[in-house]
């Protein structure tokens, strides 16, 4: 069956990763998200990690999807990457920033069979999700730069 669960067999650091498989079944997907509350619009955020394939890796998926936790709505999503996953760990890295509106995002990882090989193993590694606090920051500093000079005026 298609599979998407924790492994030992390759890991880059530590003691495992995650490993997906698509086991010969045309049209399917195998796939992993985890959803990360606490954003707010213009925030920079980037997805990163670390993948290999040994096999056909051919319908690799890798996207950030924002969210309105309240509502449970999605506001808007990247537009798929879809990097050639080679034989040996390689970084992946997706900016993307925060539409106005959205307080979550959705970070996915998957693989499908929809137009590309009917067998895939992919390893994936070593991945974060990090909101760029600095963009908001330097928004909030310059506000008041601003507002300090128009005072001595």
């Amino acid at each position: 069956p298609d599979t998407a669960q924790m492994g030992t067999s390759m890991p880059r650091t530590g003691a495992g990763s995650l490993e997906l498989v698509l086991n010969q079944i045309p049209n399917s997907f195998a796939g992993v998200f985890q959803d990360v509350l606490g954003l707010s619009g213009g925030q920079t955020v980037t997805y990163t990690g670390w993948h290999k394939s040994t096999a056909d890796p051919g319908g690799t998926e890798i996207r950030i999807e924002f969210r309105d936790s309240i509502n449970d709505v999605e506001i808007s999503r990247t537009p798929n990457f879809a990097p050639s996953v080679g034989s040996v760990y390689e970084p992946f890295l997706l900016d993307a920033v925060v539409p106005v509106g959205a307080d979550s995002a959705r970070v996915v990882y998957a693989i499908q069979s929809f137009g590309a090989g009917p067998f895939q193993s992919v390893f994936v590694d070593d991945v974060s999700f990090v909101p760029e606090p600095g963009s908001l920051s330097l928004l909030v500093l310059a506000g008041l730069g601003l507002l300090r000079l128009r005072r001595s005026h």
